[in-house]
């Protein structure tokens, strides 16, 4: 081995990653070259001086309106006290969604169950001024106007007729 080989495996070498053969052989150089000797040696020494240096401290990174902020870490009780109420917020979100997707969809009051025929023969002028065709009944409608439309073209234009108030 030369010194050009010894300094390519030097990092595994310092790392104890080394395949026995290697490892015999930067022994052997070692003993022979003291340039290499004196180079290894300093090596570890740097090593074992930045393994004994202390842990840096933990931080916590937060927003603080538009900056974000390095702080002192958190201890692990108050960690969890935000992260659950970051969840109950999203929770809160999502239960929201579903309550405001349920008022939209649920009729004003109720209303006996419908069909097709049942609404033709009973377009005539409502009490509550002209009434919006449920999406039932406008598909019917689209399918009957043209049942040889696509699947696609029929729904889009029930969806088109029913949300049209």
């Amino acid at each position: 081995m030369n010194c050009s080989d010894f300094e390519s495996l030097l990092a595994e070498a310092l790392g104890h990653e080394l395949d026995p053969a290697d490892q015999a052989a930067i022994e052997v150089h070692l003993s022979e070259c003291g340039r290499c000797r004196q180079e290894y040696d300093a090596s570890c020494a740097a090593l074992d001086r930045v393994r004994d240096l202390p842990a840096p401290p933990r931080v916590s990174i937060y927003r603080e309106g538009p900056r974000l902020v390095i702080g002192p870490a958190h201890s692990p009780a108050k960690r969890a006290r935000r992260t659950t109420a970051a969840l109950l917020r999203y929770a809160a979100v999502i239960l929201l969604a579903f309550a405001a997707g349920y008022a939209y969809r649920s009729p004003a009051r109720p209303q006996a169950p419908t069909t097709p025929a049942h609404h033709a023969a009973n377009d005539g002028p409502h009490p509550d001024g002209p009434r919006r065709p449920t999406l039932r009944t406008a598909l019917a409608a689209a399918h009957s106007s043209g049942p040889n439309r696509s699947d696609l073209a029929k729904c889009m234009s029930s969806l088109l007729t029913s949300s049209t108030p």
